[in-house]
């Protein structure tokens, strides 16, 4: 009895008291894991009154900025009637602030209004393009302390506009009356004022790829005063404002000193740099890694994406105290910025300002930063010091070398298999659930569902290679088993560091800090842990020092897992299984980054046995739960809806041709046909959203989504005509539409292929599909009520067509005597022919370059699409030829190229005036189009001008829709396309 006692003992000794070590490491790591979710996800500083002192920031005072621009203006897209509105307002609070009582004699306040036209070419997500834009306002305020002219001055940016289909509350209001309130705040103050000048930018026409902020820095006078800049974006109104982009890392130092809580993390940059998140700012355009010449950061509110860019987006779905913590970070973030731009000023010595740092906030109370070249260095020492971890326990340990290396590689490889399993599984059950039960996203409304899914296979997959480790322990090391635990602590330490060390190499220094700072983490745990026993004062230390560093890694990744899940509902609608595997990947990134890869061994020793029975019991959760959610649970609901583009096309044709002879009159154009054009962005098809029995399918042409380039290819959906129209007959020369593999037409047919026969002179025409044929009645019969109401009626539509073609003969009898038309369609026109360059040279072999000017014509400011197809070597947008997208099989060097143009126009002026320089034979004449596929000159133009008019066609379509869905664009599409 006694033998039996002591053995009993020195089990007990030797394991930590089993089930007892396991609840201590549960309560640690637990503790651990609550502290980050509340400094993550739930602190911010309380608002303050409007009664504070002024020199304070309120939230109060700012949110009033919110409601007047949000419910008093509305909507603030460009070419619609709220932006104007919008400008007079800043102004006026602007103008407001500069002539307040508190204003001193010791400081000069400036005000601006710019206006600003241009072009710029670029790229977003992959996707080459020129942005062109026109009479786009930017408001300027520039505090000047009369002491300090000349120095350089910070710049702090945000954008007045709003998305379409969105107030934009969040994104940008917030933003917007946080500076407001700030400038108001900075001007009021006596003293303690910034150490160089501060000018506050708001952009008028950011949605549309930031041109406004392009044009400020290209043309503004202030431009050339800048230092230093601070972007403000937001993607939610949740909140956490996090340091998302920078270039300049003495810009980031200086202002994380300053915030009282500084919060990002390189991490979110390397997911811009993938391009992970199909978004943008106006940092792109300040930056001088990109199209400015400037040093700055980029912050945003990332949380609750799913209001974003949606009606959703309102004040009352803002979090209470996110205006207050952005408020405070910039009131003491821009001082240390202000202070070292004086210094670099003085000194004439400027910091290099393509620079970048690795960095992360530790909960939100400080920030942890490092340059690149640092990095190099500090995120390899762990991968040096876990291959060396051998020889220290020779060393402290007298052990031969040779057994210790083996005992490091075979833990390395159950290292590898933990991160296999942790990240595997889940994917496999995310893509198996999908392709099984066929609802993708099911956790997208029920945010909670997705670490219930896929956290428990994680964890099972992540303790698998670790079943055996007590049974291995006793046999190998019978004497030795806390250094055989801290051996394999250190492999799951390398096969970390291994994968840091890469990640470096690629430059993705957010995520190879992780994995770096976690390796390091685990070498020390296994210094702590290494010993005769698995004692429970170690078990103790090593939970200890873990303890903030798992809070620390939980917080950072977490919040990024949060974030991209809030925001799968623009992952794009290639690949349905995308979504789910991605989230079920991202949450075995978690589980690893909470336990910092080390303590998985340490909690396996920690089961006192039932390995079996309990990875069981996670996998039959887990897939328990699977089953369950495709039965009871919807992936969408109204306050986490589905996204959707919905168009209303009319497609026009010029009668008469355009020629040279009519220089700027207004060109007749008739309608041939209408369609509308319904797509989503997600994993999710639109026929497992939406009832599409409820609308008749029309012909595709492949041009539909045109409109939101570059966003095109992310969109599935599809083409029906108009709910309150019978399809228009149209004429035999249709082409042809092919199909998804759902058997839904496709819409990315070819463009030349789709848009290109025309039928004589310049108009377009015969190049649309034949329209499907109109549903029997008793085929209605089967479907929806709306569609047995469209059979009941089809005799009153019939007439009504009829009156209407009759009243459109009757309007263009009246247009050819003279009489006063209605609005008219948008349109291209060529104007003028001249020959330019290389005349009377020998080199031009018989070939002259020929300059086309063309005008736009569109009646109301407009967003827009251009498309110009030929062999181009010069044009009026940009002082380079950009943009390039091959129209036919690469390889041929005859083919000619698509230069795609991005339009957004507020200027009341109707025409837009641009030239096309095109390389022809010296032979050919000059004149107007001509028939023929590609015309006179070779060029073929399209033209795609949207109306954000909410139209009753449109609201008869989102009228069919759930109450479950969202319309992030809704616009009416006036198409053409003319061969010159």
């Amino acid at each position: 009895m006694n033998m039996a006692g002591d053995t009993g003992t020195e089990a007990k000794k030797q394991t930590g008291g089993g089930m007892n070590m396991l609840v201590l490491s549960c309560i640690i790591l637990g503790t651990s894991l609550r502290l980050a979710y509340h400094r993550t996800f739930q602190w911010v500083p309380k608002p303050t009154a409007d009664t504070v002192a002024g020199h304070l920031f309120s939230e109060q005072r700012a949110l009033r900025h919110v409601h007047d621009l949000v419910n008093g203006i509305g909507d603030r897209q460009i070419s619609s009637p709220g932006l104007p509105l919008a400008t007079k307002y800043m102004m006026e609070q602007v103008k407001a602030i500069a002539n307040s009582d508190y204003s001193r004699n010791d400081m000069e306040v400036q005000v601006d209004l710019e206006t600003v036209s241009g072009a710029v070419a670029m790229s977003f997500t992959g996707i080459n393009f020129t942005n062109a834009y026109r009479h786009l306002d930017n408001v300027v305020l520039k505090v000047t302390p009369k002491a300090l002219q000349g120095y350089p001055a910070v710049l702090i940016s945000s954008h007045y506009d709003s998305a379409v289909c969105s107030k934009g509350a969040s994104d940008d209001a917030s933003q917007v009356a946080v500076m407001l309130e700030l400038a108001r705040a900075l001007v009021y103050r006596k003293d303690n004022l910034p150490a160089s000048p501060v000018i506050f930018l708001w952009t008028g026409g950011e949605e549309a790829i930031s041109p406004a902020g392009n044009g400020w820095a290209t043309y503004s006078k202030h431009y050339k005063d800048v230092g230093a800049f601070i972007n403000l974006e937001s993607m939610g109104g949740g909140g956490v404002p996090i340091i998302f982009q920078h270039t300049g890392a003495w810009v980031l130092s200086a202002f994380a000193s300053g915030a009282p809580h500084p919060r990002g993390s390189r991490v979110a940059q390397d997911i811009f740099d993938l391009h992970l998140i199909p978004a943008d700012s106006d940092f792109r355009m300040f930056s001088a890694r990109h199209y400015g010449s400037l040093p700055g950061i980029d912050i945003a509110f990332v949380l609750d994406s799913t209001a974003y860019h949606s009606y959703l987006d309102t004040p009352e779905r803002m979090r209470p105290g996110n205006l207050q913590e952005m408020g405070e970070a910039l009131l003491g973030g821009i001082y240390p910025v202000a202070q070292e731009l004086a210094h670099q000023h003085k000194a004439s010595a400027h910091k290099d300002p393509m620079e970048r740092a690795v960095f992360f906030d530790v909960l939100g109370y400080f920030m942890v930063e490092y340059p690149d070249t640092l990095a190099y260095t500090i995120h390899n020492v762990p991968l040096a010091l876990l291959l060396a971890s051998p020889l220290v326990q020779t060393f402290t340990e007298g052990r031969p070398v040779g057994p210790g290396y083996v005992r490091l590689m075979a833990s390395t490889m159950r290292g590898l298999m933990t991160i296999l399993g942790a990240v595997g599984l889940p994917a496999l059950l995310a893509a198996a659930r999908v392709l099984l039960l066929g609802k993708p996203m099911v956790f997208y409304a029920q945010h909670w569902l997705a670490p219930a899914l896929f956290l428990p296979i994680s964890l099972a997959g992540a303790l698998a290679p670790w079943h055996r480790i007590r049974l291995n322990a006793r046999r190998n090391e019978p004497t030795r088993k806390g250094s055989y635990l801290a051996s394999q602590m250190h492999g799951c330490g390398l096969i970390s560091s291994i994968i840091g060390s890469g990640l470096t190499a690629a430059g993705l220094m957010g995520s190879a800090a992780i994995f770096s700072w976690c390796s390091m983490v685990a070498f020390i745990l296994g210094l702590i842990m290494q010993g005769p026993w698995v004692s429970g004062p170690r078990v103790l230390g090593v939970l200890a020092f873990a303890f903030v560093p798992v809070a620390v890694t939980a917080s950072t990744v977490g919040l990024y897992v949060v974030v991209l899940l809030e925001r799968m509902a623009m992952s794009g609608a290639g690949i349905s299984v995308l979504a789910d595997v991605l989230m079920g990947v991202l949450h075995g990134a978690t589980l690893l980054a909470s336990s910092c890869g080390a303590l998985l061994p340490v909690l396996a020793y920690a089961i006192p046995g039932g390995h079996k029975r309990l990875t069981a019991s996670l996998l039959g959760f887990s897939l328990l739960l699977a089953a369950w959610s495709h039965m009871y649970v919807q992936p969408y609901t109204p306050t986490a809806p589905k996204r959707m583009v919905i168009n209303h096309f009319v497609f026009t044709e010029a009668d008469p041709a355009v020629s040279t002879a009519q220089h700027d009159q207004i060109i007749a154009m008739r309608t041939v046909n209408e369609s509308i054009a319904i797509a989503g962005a997600d994993s999710t098809a639109l026929e497992q959203a939406i009832d599409v029995s409820k609308f008749t399918r029309a012909p595709v042409i492949g041009r539909e989504h045109d409109v939101v380039f570059p966003l095109t290819n992310m969109l599935r959906g599809i083409v029906v005509n108009p709910p309150d129209k019978r399809p228009r007959e149209r004429s035999a020369a249709a082409t042809t539409t092919g199909t998804d593999s759902d058997g839904t037409a496709s819409s990315a047919a070819a463009p030349a292929a789709s848009a290109s026969a025309a039928t004589g002179g310049g108009s377009s025409g015969g190049s649309l599909a034949a329209p499907s044929p109109s549903p029997s009645p008793a085929a209605s019969e089967a479907h929806t009520p709306w569609t047995k109401w469209l059979a009941a009626q089809q005799q009153q539509q019939r007439e009504k067509q009829e009156r209407e073609q009759a009243a459109a003969a009757a309007a263009a009898a009246a247009a050819a005597q003279g009489a006063v038309r209605g609005p008219a369609a948008p349109f291209v026109q060529l104007q003028r022919v001249e020959t330019v360059g290389c005349e009377g040279s020998a080199e031009c072999d018989g070939r002259g370059k020929t300059r086309l000017h063309m005008r736009m014509y569109s009646e109301k400011p407009y967003w827009g699409i251009l498309n110009i197809t030929g062999r181009l070597v010069d044009w009026s947008f940009t002082r380079d030829l950009a943009a390039v997208h091959a129209s036919s099989k690469p390889g041929s060097p005859a083919a000619p190229c698509t230069h795609i143009v991005r339009l957004t126009s507020q200027d009341p002026d109707p025409s837009w005036h641009f030239w096309v320089d095109v390389e022809v034979p010296a032979s050919a004449g000059t004149g107007t189009a001509a028939s023929g596929k590609h015309g006179q000159w070779g060029v073929h133009v399209e033209l795609s001008i949207v109306d954000l008019t909410r139209t009753e066609v449109l609201e008869d379509v989102l009228a069919l829709l759930p109450d479950y869905v969202a319309e992030t664009w809704l616009s009416t599409v006036h198409h053409s396309h003319w061969d010159i």
